[in-house]
Order: C-alpha cells, then sequence, then structure tokens
C-alpha cells in the first residue's frame, strides 16, 4: 500500500495570458503541441476533470473523472509550464440532468458531494505530480438558481479557496441579470463563454455559434462588472441534423462535409458566408453554412435520417477565428480583460475544429487556404488517340468552401477531339468543341463542390482523338478559400502542356 501525503502550497496569481480548454480526452495533446501553445503565449489550460451525471432509471448521481493516461503523465516537464485549471461540468439543459433532477431539489446534499469528488480529483493529480492552480465550475442551464449555485460557490471557496483559484464559466446573459454579481465575491475570476449564440430549432431558422459583433458587445457588457474574466470564443463547428419534418434531432452529428459532400445521398442545397456589424458596419463573421437535403432513407451513426430530412453545418473558419481574436486584443484594458480562452484544444487529425496547426499557423500570420495543384497524367497512347487522367491535389493548409463550383478545372484543348470523359471522383464532368472566330478547340471543364486539406481528387480517363500534331492543353484551377477567397490560378492565366 502506497500512502501519499498532501502538502499545501501557495495560491497562484490570474494571469494576463490567452488560454485554451482542453475537453475531451481522445483530443490527446503531445510535446509539439504544447510546446506550440507556449510559443504562442496560452500560458493557460482549462482541462475538464471530470462531469456530474444523473441516471433517471435508477435515480442514481454519478461522477467520471478525467482519463488518466501514461502519455499525459509524460508530459509533465511541459505540463509544469502552464497554469492548469480542472473544470468540473455539470450535465445540464434537461430535466434529468445531474443540474436539474439532483442538484436543485437537493443542493446541500448535492454539494457535499460535489466537493468530495473534486478533492479526490485534485489528490489524483497531486499523486500523478501533475500541478493544479485552478477549480472552475461549468454549471448552465435555463432553470440556474443563483442563490442554490452560491451555496455552492460558497462552500468551494471555503474549501478550496485558499490554495486554487475560483472561476465559472457564466452563460453570456448572465450579465444582465441582478442576482448573478453576488455570485462574483466567490470568484478570482470568469470565463464567459461567448459562443452559442443561435441554434434554430427548426429548419430555416437562424443557426450562429457566434458573432462578431457580439463578441465586441458581450466584451464590454463583462468589462462593466469590473471582475477579472477570459473572453470564451469558439473553434468548433455545428452539425445538426433536421428530421423531414423539420425539427433539429442533434448539433453534433458525426459526420464532416467532406463526407457529405461526396456521397451521392446528399444534395447541396445552400452555401452562405455569414455576415455581421460592429460599431455599425457590415463585414463577414468569418463562419460559413453549409446545408444538405437528405435525398434518400440513411443512417449515419444511430441516427436514422429520412428522405427530406436536412444536414446543416455552421463552419467557423480560421479567417474567423482571427477576427475574434484580433476582436479580444483590440478590446484588452489590461485591467479586467485577461485574454481569450479559445474552446476547444483539438489535435492534428480532428475533423469539425480549427486544429492546433491552423491556429499556429494564424499566430504567425500565416495565409490558411487550400493551394490546387494539376497533374496532367497521358495514360495511353497510340495512333488515333490518347488517354489522359487530371489529377487535383491540395497542398494547402486548409480545406477549400463548399459550394457547386467551389474547385473547377478547365482545359482548351487544340488539335485534338475529345470522345470521352469520366468523371470518376470529380463531382461533374463536361465537354464541349468550341469555336470562337478563329480560335477552335475542345473545352473540358471539371468541378468538385469541396476539397478537404490533402484531398486528391482523380478524374477517370479522358479520351482524345487526334487530329493533328503537335496537340496543345491550355489549363488553369482555382480552389474557393473557406472565407470565399479565390486560390489558385487567375481567369486567364492559363499553362500549357504540349504533346508531340
Amino acid at each position: 500500500m502506497l500512502l501519499v501525503s498532501f502538502s499545501v502550497f501557495a495560491k497562484e496569481e490570474v494571469l494576463f495570458s490567452n488560454s485554451i480548454f482542453h475537453w475531451h480526452s481522445s483530443s490527446r495533446f503531445s510535446k509539439e503541441n504544447l510546446e506550440k501553445l507556449e510559443e504562442m503565449e496560452y500560458k493557460v489550460i482549462f482541462l475538464k476533470a471530470g462531469e456530474f451525471y444523473w441516471e433517471s432509471q435508477s435515480s442514481t448521481k454519478y461522477f467520471k473523472g478525467f482519463e488518466m493516461t501514461n502519455d499525459f503523465v509524460a508530459l509533465k516537464p511541459e505540463l509544469s509550464n502552464f497554469q492548469i485549471h480542472l473544470v468540473f461540468l455539470f450535465e445540464g439543459w434537461s430535466k434529468n440532468s445531474f443540474h436539474s433532477a439532483y442538484f436543485l431539489p437537493n443542493y446541500k446534499t448535492a454539494t457535499e458531494y460535489v466537493i468530495e469528488m473534486i478533492e479526490n480529483q485534485l489528490k489524483i493529480f497531486t499523486y500523478f505530480e501533475i500541478p493544479v492552480a485552478g477549480i472552475q465550475l461549468d454549471v448552465e442551464g435555463a432553470d440556474v438558481n443563483f442563490n442554490k449555485y452560491e451555496y455552492l460557490l460558497d462552500k468551494v471557496k471555503k474549501k478550496f479557496g485558499k490554495e486554487y483559484l475560483i472561476s465559472i464559466t457564466p452563460m453570456v446573459g448572465w450579465a444582465g441579470k441582478k442576482d448573478f454579481n453576488k455570485l462574483l465575491k466567490y470568484t478570482d475570476f470568469i470565463v464567459p463563454m461567448i459562443y452559442d449564440y443561435q441554434n434554430a430549432d427548426k429548419y430555416g431558422g437562424s443557426t450562429r455559434i457566434t458573432d462578431a459583433g457580439w463578441i465586441v458587445e458581450t466584451i464590454r457588457k463583462y468589462k462593466d462588472l469590473k471582475e477579472p474574466f477570459y473572453a470564451a470564443v469558439p473553434t468548433y463547428s455545428y452539425r445538426q441534423y433536421y428530421s423531414s419534418y423539420g425539427k433539429r434531432r442533434t448539433t453534433w452529428g458525426w459526420i464532416t462535409p467532406s463526407e457529405v459532400s461526396e456521397g451521392e445521398t446528399f444534395k447541396l442545397v445552400k452555401s452562405s458566408k455569414n455576415q455581421t456589424k460592429i460599431d455599425g458596419t457590415s463585414s463577414y463573421n468569418g463562419d460559413n453554412i453549409y446545408e444538405f437535403e437528405v435525398l434518400k432513407d440513411t443512417s449515419i451513426g444511430r441516427y436514422h435520417l429520412k428522405k427530406g430530412s436536412h444536414i446543416v453545418f455552421n463552419v467557423i473558419t480560421p479567417q474567423g477565428l482571427k477576427t475574434y481574436l484580433d476582436i479580444v486584443k483590440k478590446e484588452n484594458d489590461n485591467k479586467y480583460l485577461l485574454g481569450p480562452a479559445l474552446f476547444r484544444f483539438a489535435s492534428d487529425q480532428e475533423k469539425n475544429i480549427i486544429n492546433i496547426n491552423n491556429i499556429y499557423a494564424i499566430y504567425k500570420g500565416v495565409p490558411v487556404k487550400p493551394d490546387p495543384k494539376i497533374d496532367i497524367i497521358m495514360v495511353k497512347r497510340d495512333k488515333k488517340n490518347i488517354t489522359l487522367n487530371i489529377i487535383l491535389r491540395n497542398e494547402g493548409n486548409s480545406q477549400s468552401y463548399i459550394s457547386d463550383n467551389a474547385n473547377e478545372i478547365l482545359l482548351k484543348i487544340y488539335n485534338a477531339k475529345v470522345v470521352s470523359a469520366e468523371k470518376n471522383n470529380f463531382d461533374k464532368i463536361q465537354f464541349f468543341s468550341q469555336n470562337w472566330k478563329e480560335d477552335k478547340y475542345e473545352f473540358v471543364d471539371l468541378i468538385e463542390e469541396h476539397v478537404d486539406e490533402g484531398e486528391i481528387i482523380i478524374s477517370g480517363p479522358i479520351t482524345l482523338e487526334i487530329e493533328s500534331l503537335p496537340i496543345k492543353i491550355l489549363y488553369h484551377a482555382w480552389s474557393k478559400g473557406m472565407d470565399g477567397s479565390t486560390e489558385g490560378d487567375l481567369l486567364g492565366d492559363w499553362k500549357t502542356i504540349i504533346i508531340e
């Protein structure tokens, strides 16, 4: 049996710094990612240490704590460079949640249970020698009772406040409520969540993760409270499923825009770039809407989507995140606004979220955009015909926008006639003869709705009947960036291939 003693240590100071949330165990930190965060001056990490749940069928409360791994423990030297706050989340937004079904009717007994679980997690982190500077409570929902929340905070402050910084994550609207202010006497700082702005219950309603103008207004409201705070802004995307009756079934579908765009089960019916207004001036908000109709009954994970259902993506772009970070920097008063808090950290391979590499590129001032490259390969040749394949490679650091012609390759072919052309991986391919005054050529157009970062799109065989040699092929290609910018060749800027 190993007995461990736990010593009292000095409470740390609240930091003016960039900060970031770590929320899912699957989003594993690495030495390289932590070094990038440190270089970018993200000195504060809000680490989800566990969530309180309620099992309604058995009327049982339970707590699921942080999943400690050998890989995480091995990062102790890197983690020691950060101020780590353990976040304790209350399951909410449902009558059968921990917050509504257990905490509210039993708040005194529930508080004892919460404190017991917090203390246990602190001891576990101490045993593994992971430094902890603070405790954060994440309690939200439509039925939050500030009096009962105050009782909880008072007990947490008395139990842990001499050694640990105490913080909460208030909903944006709380700043305008009178009783909210009394919670602030128990906190060292707060982290208002400036996201989940509009989330339509019915298809066709307004869906917006955040809004730049709203971020400005919220920061100014929270500065008026004269309480230190980090401004939490989003890096994630909505993936909403709507039934054939138009009712939202989930906000967190496990599918990517790329997967939907590639499937013939779905049809793109809308793509748009949301706008915002800051101090009376309109501009691009930095988030996009992509809507797909389900053309035939299908299943995605545990969800069955009938024909006529819809999938709606609201995607925060890297350009949007840069806008939100610039707003936080501009609004900084060096007094109450401590810095941004990104929600949330994502490892390199995660989808539907701006990952650490893109955040690093934003910090370095590197444009985050697709970069289309074209290969034209001759796979067969005889005396009469030539067969080609066209390859589109995205060598950029971003996926493309999604629209009917977000990615396009144009070819003008002289001295040969297109006999046939297969689209293969492309969404569309068309060809026709063009006679324009003395300019006679075959025209080939290849289109792809969406190209992911690192994706390769390959046409099927394109067969040319030789009329005379040499055959001249002019081509150019472009991709729309996530902000709608055009990347690649300028219209009319043709590259040339000669086949002798």
